[in-house]
Formats: C-alpha cells, sequence, structure tokens
C-alpha cells in the first residue's frame, strides 16, 4: 500500500491497517453490543436521503470501544474508538452535513498541490461528532464499519476516514484512515493508532467519512522491454488511483479502455476494455521488433505506457572483454573476433577460447580480421602507443606469426582501416594514418608467406575496402569512389552528391552493382556499376522505430556496416539508433530494433556479419544485460524471416 499523505511537512501520518475488534453491530437497536459501553445505545433512523443528524451519549467503561453509530439518512455501522485515555461520559453525533461552523471536507482534505482534483471528493458520506463530559485522549483515529443505503454507487471509489482538529497545527481535514475494503455493501475503515489526539471537556473532535473516485490510471510490464522470443508471454496490469494516491480495487461503474498505437499487427492485446481492476491484459507479439504505446482512457482521464520488443542477446560471451567491434566467420564456422591484444573464437554454442597474443608489446589486435585461403586468420595490431602496426597471422590453434610494416608503410600512426580476401589469395587491406600532416597512406597487400607491400599510395584516407564482382578492388577516397586492379592501376570517380566530405559506403548488392544506402547524405539508394557511372538513384525512407529525435520520413541514418544475405537483402546498421536497417531487392526499406538500443552504451559503429546458418549476428560492444546489472559484450541474432 502506498503512504496516502503528507500535509505541510509537519506530520507524516503512516497509515495502518490494524482493526479493534471488528465490525458489527450496526442493526441492533436497545441491545449492547458489548459491556464496555453505558447506558446502551440507541440506533434511531432517518429515512434514507434526508439530510439528518442524530446522537448518542454514553459513557466509556472499558477499551477499545466499539458502538452503534444512530441510522442516519439510511446507514448502519459502528464506531470503532481506539483506546481511550481517561473515562467519562461521550456523546456521539452523526450528520450527513458538516457539524455548524466547521468547515466543510470537499476543498480542504487534499493538500494544495493536489487542489485541482479536490472537487471529484466527497463532501462527506457522514460526520461524526464527538464531545467528551470531561477531557479525554485516545491515541489514533476511530473507525466505522457502514452498510451503504441505495442510492450510493461505491464503484470505483476508495473511503476514507478524515480529522478535523481545530486546535491542530495541520490544515483543516486529514485522512487518518484508509481505504477501507468494501464487501457488498459493506464498507469496514479499521481504526489506527497514530499519535493521541486530545479533546479538552467540552470540546468537540470531528471526523468525516468520505469517499474518492479515480484520479490516474496506471498501465504497468514485467519489463518496459520485452525480449522477443521470451518463453513466457508478457501481460499488461491495469491499475486505477483515488485522489490520495492509493488503488482501488473491484468492479468500476464504467469501463477503461486500452488502445494501442502499434497497427502493424505485430503486437496484439487481449483485451481493449476492463470492467474491474486490477486488471491484467495479455500482450502477444509476433516476433518481431517494434516500439509502441499502450492508453488506458477512462473519461477524460488517461495515462500511456511506451513499451518495446526487442530482439533477444542470444550469445553472451564467456570470459571474454567488455567490447566486441571486429567479427568474421572463420575457420570451423566459428565467430572470430578481437580481445583487445589477441583474438578470440567464439562456438555457436557461446562458448569463448581467448588467444592472447604473445608479443607484450602488441595491443589493440582484431579491430579487422579477415580468413586467408590458407585457412588462418588474419588481423592487424598495433604496438606500444600505436606508434607501428603490422599484420598478425593466427592459426585456429592460436599460434600467432607478426610482420610489422616496414618502409612506406611505416609512420607513427599508422593503422589498418579494413581488409579482404583477394582473388589472388592474398590478403588486401586499407591502411591510413591519423598524422595531420600526412593522412593517407594507401592500399597494402601481404601473402600467405606473410610478404608484405604498398601497392598505391593515396594523399586521402581509403575506407570501405570491398571486392567488386569484376575481380578489381573498391574503396572510399573522401568524397569519391576509386577502383584499384590487382595490378596496381587506380581510377577515382566522381559521384553525384560528391562535394559532400561523407566518405560513401556501399556494398555489391544483389544485382551485381554497388548500392550506397542514403548516398552523401541523400534521402536516396545510389546504385553504380563497375564503369564507375550511377545506374540508378530511388528516393527511400524509413521510420527507424524507436520515438528518436531525428525519425520521421525526412530522417537520415549514419550508415554503419553493410552487409548481403543470401536471399540478396542488404542490411546496413544505423549507428545513430542502434539499429538494422533491411533493404529488400525490390528496394523496400524497414528497419528493426535490437537490444542495445535501450542500453545507449553501445561503442560504434556495429559489426554485421551473415552466419553459416544464414542468420545475422550483431555485435555489441557493451551492452546492458538483461538479466543482470552489468555490462557484457553480446552477439545479438536476428531471423530474417522474422522481420
Amino acid at each position: 500500500m502506498k503512504t496516502l499523505w503528507y500535509l505541510g511537512g509537519l506530520l507524516a501520518l503512516a497509515i495502518a491497517f490494524a482493526g479493534c475488534g471488528g465490525g458489527g453491530g450496526g442493526q441492533s437497536s436497545g441491545v449492547n453490543p458489548l459491556p464496555n459501553v453505558s447506558p446502551t445505545p440507541t440506533a434511531i433512523s432517518t429515512p434514507a436521503g434526508q439530510g439528518s443528524s442524530a446522537s448518542n451519549t454514553f459513557t466509556v467503561q472499558a477499551n477499545p470501544t466499539m458502538v452503534p453509530l444512530p441510522g442516519v439518512a439510511g446507514f448502519r455501522g459502528s464506531l470503532a474508538i481506539p483506546g481511550i485515555i481517561g473515562l467519562g461520559s461521550v456523546t456521539v453525533t452523526v450528520s450527513t452535513v458538516a457539524p455548524v461552523g466547521v468547515t466543510t471536507l470537499q476543498n480542504h482534505v487534499l493538500s494544495k498541490a493536489r487542489a485541482a482534483v479536490a472537487s471529484s471528493v466527497d463532501s462527506g458520506l457522514l460526520y461524526v461528532t464527538l464531545t467528551p463530559t470531561q477531557a479525554i485522549s485516545f491515541d489514533g483515529a476511530p473507525g466505522v464499519t457502514l452498510t451503504i443505503p441505495p442510492g450510493y454507487d461505491l464503484r470505483g471509489r476508495n473511503v476514507y476516514v478524515a480529522q478535523y482538529l481545530s486546535n491542530a497545527l495541520l490544515p483543516p481535514w486529514t485522512p487518518v484512515a484508509g481505504p477501507g475494503s468494501e464487501t457488498g455493501t459493506t464498507v469496514t475503515i479499521p481504526s489506527t493508532t497514530n499519535r493521541p489526539i486530545s479533546i479538552p471537556a467540552g470540546s468537540s473532535a470531528y471526523f468525516a467519512v468520505f469517499s474518492t473516485g479515480i484520479a490516474s490510471l496506471e498501465l504497468a510490464t514485467p519489463s518496459a522491454t520485452m525480449t522477443i522470443g521470451s518463453p513466457s508471454q508478457p501481460t499488461v496490469r491495469v491499475d486505477a488511483l483515488d485522489e490520495l494516491g492509493a488503488p482501488i480495487s473491484g468492479t468500476l461503474p464504467a469501463a477503461i479502455s486500452i488502445t494501442s498505437s502499434d497497427t502493424s499487427g505485430r503486437t496484439t492485446l487481449g483485451a481493449t476494455s476492463v470492467t474491474s481492476v486490477p486488471a491484467t491484459v495479455p500482450l502477444a507479439y509476433d516476433g518481431k521488433g517494434d516500439e509502441f504505446t499502450l492508453t488506458a482512457s477512462l473519461g477524460t482521464i488517461s495515462n500511456s505506457e511506451a513499451l518495446i520488443t526487442t530482439l533477444p542477446k542470444e550469445m553472451q560471451i564467456l570470459n571474454a572483454p567488455n567490447y566486441i567491434q571486429g567479427l568474421i566467420v572463420g575457420p570451423g564456422g566459428n565467430f572470430w573476433t578481437n580481445i583487445g591484444s589477441g583474438i578470440g573464437s567464439l562456438t555457436p554454442g557461446a562458448q569463448f577460447v581467448a588467444f592472447p597474443d604473445p608479443d607484450t608489446h602488441h595491443v589493440g589486435d582484431g579491430y579487422d580480421l579477415v580468413e586467408g585461403s590458407d585457412g588462418n586468420i588474419w588481423s592487424d595490431y598495433r604496438d606500444n602507443y600505436y606508434e607501428v602496426s603490422g599484420i598478425n597471422r593466427v592459426t585456429p590453434t592460436g599460434v600467432f606469426i607478426s610482420y610489422p610494416f616496414t618502409g612506406t608503410l611505416q609512420t607513427s600512426s599508422s593503422e589498418v582501416d579494413s581488409m579482404v580476401l583477394g582473388p589472388d589469395g592474398a590478403v588486401w587491406f586499407g591502411l591510413s594514418s591519423s598524422d595531420l600532416y600526412s593522412p593517407g597512406i594507401g592500399i597494402g597487400r601481404i601473402d600467405t608467406s606473410g610478404n608484405i607491400r604498398q601497392v598505391v599510395s593515396t594523399t586521402i584516407a581509403p575506407s570501405n575496402l570491398v571486392v567488386g564482382p569484376d575481380g578489381n578492388f573498391w574503396f572510399s577516397l573522401g568524397p569519391n569512389v576509386a577502383k584499384l586492379t590487382p595490378s596496381g592501376v587506380l581510377t577515382t570517380y566522381t559521384l553525384p552528391g560528391s562535394t559532400s566530405q561523407t566518405p560513401l559506403r556501399f556494398v555489391v548488392g544483389p544485382d551485381g552493382n554497388f548500392w550506397a544506402p542514403f548516398a552523401y547524405g541523400s534521402q536516396n539508394l545510389m546504385k553504380f556499376s563497375t564503369s564507375g557511372t550511377v545506374v540508378s538513384s530511388t528516393p527511400i525512407s524509413y521510420d527507424p522505430v524507436w520515438d528518436f529525435p531525428f525519425s520521421g520520413a525526412s530522417y537520415l541514418p549514419f550508415v554503419g556496416s553493410l552487409v548481403v544475405d543470401h536471399a540478396g537483402n542488404v542490411y546496413f546498421t544505423d549507428v545513430n539508433t542502434q539499429g538494422v536497417v533491411r533493404i529488400t531487392p525490390s528496394g523496400s526499406v524497414s528497419a528493426y530494433p535490437t537490444f542495445s538500443t535501450r542500453s545507449n552504451i553501445v561503442d560504434n559503429p556495429m559489426q554485421l556479419v551473415v552466419g553459416n546458418d544464414g542468420y545475422l549476428y550483431l555485435t555489441s560492444t557493451a551492452v546492458l544485460d538483461s538479466t543482470q546489472a552489468g555490462l557484457v559484450p553480446a552477439l545479438t541474432k536476428i531471423d530474417p524471416a522474422s522481420w
């Protein structure tokens, strides 16, 4: 149960539901239900629905005291007075209107912070006045057991007791007990034990039994991020809260409607309305990622909850560092990746085996990897302070042989950009420099015997090296596209829009042309041929699924890793949203959210590869684990059939 109220910072009233002997006795007339009250209280009745008051006078004999309430306006019940300190004659007056000179309940029971909803609070079902003939104290607030007469509909409402002490520093009306539990037409509010309340002789203490309606609605799921493929179907919990922030339970006078913003059919609600609270609504999904909003509404009251269905992290790497950057499918069908100083092998069962580089001067191994024609792994490495770089050959059993750069390949800041297996069986790589005075180095080649040389030098750092369908090497040179023959002939092409300094990212598409999605910051899918001419430039757009600041028809992604699957679909990672985007051979574009998106702790760019099983595998250099509070590296497995 939530804390009901804090008022004025002067007193925190913790509501405790410890009863003082239970209800009952409300229907008796002239029968004393307990021997601790004398004389026998009389139940006085007035017609239901009429404003009236009635009183009983009794003398306290013992504690606690249960007294039948006088019947007023059709109400019946009992008054529980806890722990009276001092004995004396007490007059109990019950009325359906506020006592003369006492501020009405409606505008004062709530704090100023919630005064906007005060108008929905009843002015009171009953007002109870306690007037002692001599000074008495009791250590809490009275409770009541009421039989509600016809005409009062308490569905969707909570019932409380509030107190009014004219000589206190608290606001005029303060909730002190409740909400009461309703059983049929009976509401029971146990008395509470708070700080003692003193009533001077001849003075009065006032209590009101009042009800509050629904002020807010809540929607909740076990997690705002629901993982696709989870064995348990999620449910949406629907709660209604009253003006004091406490849950309302039971049947409602009107249904709460539940709607979803998802019109794709990926998620389906098991019900569109509920007539009692709390309620649970099943939520089914078809295995596709999505972001959507559920909304609960009742009249003018509504509340929404943003939900996400995401891909599971099916490949958690064991005993690995907290990042994954380079990734390939290598010998034995296993994944191979960097581990800092060295490389590692990952089986489809997520068993990780690390192969540390035996040269302790090497750091940053394996940012770029490729399987050579000899069945070994070839990867880059960097020396301490990144002053000298080179190429490692690593056998499937973890034996390292290093080939350092020499001559024109060696600079104070040279590093490998990308590595590919050439048609000649050698490994080709782009080599760049972060030296501002020598930003470009060129394209290098190393054969299976370790002979390494620079094939061509460039003044701009090359990037995005791929083998074209013509057997030549294609890559980006700043805003231009370059072609390099195996014999070393370099040709550059200037494509439309190339005034931008953004390097073009492209891949060999299913039609034999190069595909460059969102080329040069445009809204187009550019296709160019091996002759260096544009074949087509087609407008494309997509919604990145997330409520991303730049989402919408004009959104431009930051294209990261590019791959083509066996069916000819082109995939790329959107570095901005950490999602994956698919372009079908026909040009249809759609986005798929990934688990790592919600953590905002993913190092960019993410690497995307196609496994031997036809699934896509997405690296996460550091993501928040879904089952443990920690950062762990992982591969996210994506089934193209579930797109």
